[in-house]
């Protein structure tokens, strides 16, 4: 947000609100491997008294569910449980891309031209996330995967990547799909 302000014919001023730090989940900030970490709260955690570490997973608890439902969820052509609504991370797309170049070299295209069929929509941060690493053909639009499959309407693609929902009969949906697909998938699985 700027705001110019003109006055007696001068030149605007500009303001511009400070930068605000971007939320990260208390998860994120403990973890020595995650951008968002937080030496200073990692070091003095153990310090906190039981009353302070409730307030503060408290606290992270409700911006996460605050995030959670000012998702996309309502706006989707399908039911979502918000559980399910997330989106992942670019790092998490920065360790699968020299695994996505493998595959484009291996079927002789460029990482820009390989096809990405992404099937399940959040907010469609994966187009973004996966263009800044060079590939450019991503699929990854608000539609019910399953009535895509049912109307013979996948996209064409080389390479399904996925981060899929694990409520419900999903998962088994997605490895069915995978298995008759005949193609390359990457899939985010937690420990």
């Amino acid at each position: 947000l700027l705001i110019a302000i003109m006055t007696d014919n001068k030149p605007p001023t500009v303001h511009q609100p400070p930068k605000q730090q971007q939320w990260a989940s208390l998860a994120d900030r403990l973890n020595p491997n995650r951008p968002a970490f937080d030496a200073q709260l990692k070091s003095s955690w153990k310090s906190l008294s039981k009353k302070e570490k409730k307030h503060i997973i408290a606290e992270d608890r409700k911006a996460i569910k605050a995030l959670k439902s000012r998702g996309t969820a309502h706006l989707l052509p399908f039911e979502a449980d918000t559980d399910d609504h997330c989106e992942t991370s670019h790092v998490a797309y920065v360790h699968i891309a020299p695994i996505l170049t493998y595959i484009a070299e291996q079927i002789g295209k460029t990482p820009s031209n390989l096809q990405i069929y992404d099937p399940y929509y959040c907010a469609g941060t994966v187009v973004q996330h996966l263009n800044k690493l060079g590939f450019e053909n991503v699929y990854n639009q608000p539609e019910d995967f399953y009535q895509v499959i049912q109307d013979g309407c996948v996209p064409q693609h080389d390479v399904l990547v996925t981060n899929p929902p694990y409520s419900g009969d999903h998962f088994e949906r997605l490895l069915k799909f995978c298995s008759e697909n005949n193609k390359p998938t990457l899939l985010l699985i937690p420990d």
